[in-house]
């Protein structure tokens, strides 16, 4: 039962890291994208 508890927590704490990598992500991508078209 720890172990679910231990599993929940690490999950909870992950997604917002993970959402936050895919955010900074795609607004690299956004900037690389408008530096194309600018060039």
């Amino acid at each position: 039962m720890a172990q679910d508890a231990l599993n929940v927590h690490v999950f909870i704490v992950s997604v917002p890291i993970v959402q936050t990598i895919q955010t900074a992500a795609k607004m690299k991508a956004v900037s690389v994208l408008k530096a194309l078209e600018v060039a």
